[in-house]
């Protein structure tokens, strides 16, 4: 995350020794698993057609991307090439998942979930290639482009077509769980210098927009798995 000089002084990047290991953010670890967890029983929920198969694809890389911040934010020291590879991972998965999330909601359903699978991954191959490269050409406000960039832009789209939905009975809990994620990732930004002075450096912004979206997607899965997102698409057929 982009922080002024005088907050990162503030609220420096913790340090956790844990045997061997020392965990850098090691607030974010719990955070980290609940959401690998959240794509875990998303993938497992959602209906394996070309329908849901732009949302299969971002709860995939949504679940990679768990799992490339924990070598990235936790277990890697910054500027190590285990470092370097492990956050054009994580940049490139966030943004994927974000732009198969965006595709579920706008775009027609495919004939096959082939044909959903080969665009998602090849945006990732895309998005991939660019975070790698910008490692070498250090082009400024490339990599949140493409994680903070998209993510805005799923958030959005995602609050805006619930917000003009009627809540359907049986739902009405994933829609406070989606205006909670939505809230958290919204407001973290702006508040990041004062989530710091508030709490210290164990809070910060980054385990508040992790969280966030571990909780939007949960909400995401649930009223898909109820036909609320989506459901407006011309249906391709099942396979």
């Amino acid at each position: 995350m982009m922080q002024p000089a005088w907050l990162a002084q503030q609220c420096p990047e913790v340090e956790l020794a844990a045997g061997p290991l020392l965990l850098r953010n090691p607030a974010l670890v719990p955070v980290q698993l609940f959401s690998t967890a959240v794509a875990v029983w998303g993938m497992r929920h959602v209906p394996a057609n070309s329908h849901h198969g732009y949302l299969r694809c971002s709860l995939l890389f949504f679940l990679l991307m768990n799992l490339s911040s924990i070598l990235c934010h936790v277990l890697t020291r910054r500027g190590t090439p285990l470092w370097h590879a492990a956050l054009a991972v994580d940049v490139a998965c966030t943004g994927a998942s974000s732009l198969c999330l965006l595709a579920f909601q706008v775009l027609p359903t495919p004939h096959s979930s082939a044909a959903t699978s080969r665009r998602c991954w090849a945006i990732l191959a895309v998005l991939l290639i660019a975070a790698a490269a910008n490692l070498h050409l250090q082009l400024p406000w490339v990599p949140e482009a493409i994680y903070l960039g998209t993510t805005a832009a799923a958030t959005a789209l995602t609050g805006h077509r619930l917000l003009w939905q009627r809540p359907q009975p049986g739902l009405r809990h994933f829609y406070m769980l989606a205006v909670l994620g939505v809230s958290l990732m919204g407001l973290c930004l702006p508040l990041d210098p004062l989530l710091c002075a508030l709490g210290g450096p164990w809070l910060a912004t980054t385990p508040v927009l992790f969280l966030g979206s571990g909780l939007g997607f949960a909400a995401i899965v649930g009223l898909a798995a109820g036909g609320v997102l989506g459901a407006d698409r011309g249906a391709g057929k099942s396979d």
